[in-house]
């Protein structure tokens, strides 16, 4: 499998040909990753939490493709949640759904999907409404050996289109935005402007091209802000291009840039060094001061309700310094949020 990106490439249509299936398997290799890293417990069993969810409505997203009965299909599995239920619902969220009630495999997977498909029948829209909660699944006959249901299993429809009422369980698995994200980076690449094509696709390619991308040397050096205990959990779950960028951060009182492509890990840079920032030291403008500590918590609690509380808790003070993590979209922050809440430390432990 670590061979199958040959060496040259004719043109955007053939890297996208080739490199597809590169993408599949570094998908779910992180996707193991982070359930070994963050989503286990020592015995190797799943520690995110189980959403009781009930079955509303049952819609193809792709009504046209009938003709071949043995084909796999996409619907749209609506259900209804608790109200204390918050599953993350960004595009590309993987989830595992179960139902005491199938035969055979009691699993299949679902994931997020793109809102707006106005394929689905006029009638079936009523009972998409009631649907608190949504996500995409694929059934076939041939489903052995994939996270696919059943066709046996697709939940039957009474006469009036409704579904029949059944209790479920849906768990949060990981997320597929990366490699969405660098399959339209890919696609995408026939849109590129003819002379950047030709420079990417020419043999002529200038021996010294390595020389712009800022690649460390060596091992990075522990900033002296990070706890070791907490920089050893970094430098196990980043890559060397992250740990690189966040010793840079660290280092800097000025402003910082980290860029990169889509899916090369942007995202994780900005867990990581909030974490690094949550159990160190800020880096301070101005002055030899090596920083401020960054104090998780307070700093979400209004200047009014730290003043009550001080009366009666004298070791409440506020926080002068606050991490602010901004992005150009909800979802972006969305994301972002979902990650920050279960995938960072701070002094007292994972955040969420």
């Amino acid at each position: 499998e670590q061979d199958i990106i040959p060496d040259t490439f004719r043109d955007a249509s053939d890297i996208l040909k080739k490199y597809s299936r590169v993408l599949l398997i570094e998908g779910k290799h992180a996707i193991n990753q982070e359930f070994k890293m963050n989503y286990s417990d020592p015995n190797g069993f799943w520690t995110q939490p189980i959403f009781e969810a009930k079955l509303t409505s049952c819609i193809p997203v792709d009504p046209k493709s009938t003709d071949t009965p043995n084909s796999p299909r996409t619907y749209e599995l609506g259900f209804r949640l608790p109200s204390n239920a918050n599953p993350p619902k960004c595009l590309g969220e993987l989830f595992v759904i179960h139902c005491a009630s199938w035969e055979g495999k009691k699993c299949c997977i679902g994931m997020v999907g793109c809102e707006g498909v106005n394929t689905m029948f006029l009638r079936d829209q009523k009972y998409q409404e009631k649907a608190s909660f949504r996500v995409w699944i694929v059934t076939s006959s041939q489903h052995k050996g994939t996270g696919w249901l059943a066709q046996e299993n697709l939940p039957k429809k009474t006469p009036d289109g409704s579904v029949v009422d059944i209790n479920m369980q849906i768990m949060s698995i990981g997320t597929t935005l990366t490699i969405m994200r660098e399959y339209e980076g890919l696609k995408g690449l026939h849109a590129v402007g003819k002379h950047i094509q030709r420079a990417v696709f020419s043999q002529g390619v200038p021996t010294n091209v390595n020389e712009v991308v800022a690649k460390p040397s060596h091992q990075v050096e522990k900033p002296t802000t990070v706890p070791l205990p907490i920089w050893n959990h970094l430098t196990k779950t980043l890559n060397e291009h992250q740990i690189f960028a966040i010793a840079k951060i660290l280092k800097n009182n000025t402003i910082s840039l980290v860029q990169g492509p889509p899916g090369t890990g942007k995202s994780s840079t900005i867990i990581g060094l909030v974490t690094a920032l949550l159990n160190g030291v800020g880096p301070k403008s101005g002055g030899k001061s090596p920083g401020t500590r960054i104090q998780a918590g307070q700093s979400f609690t209004t200047s009014k309700r730290l003043s009550a509380n001080s009366s009666t808790n004298p070791g409440v003070t506020s926080v002068k310094s606050k991490i602010l993590v901004c992005a150009a979209s909800n979802q972006a922050v969305d994301d972002l949020a979902f990650r920050i809440n279960n995938e960072c430390f701070g002094p007292g432990g994972k955040l969420g």
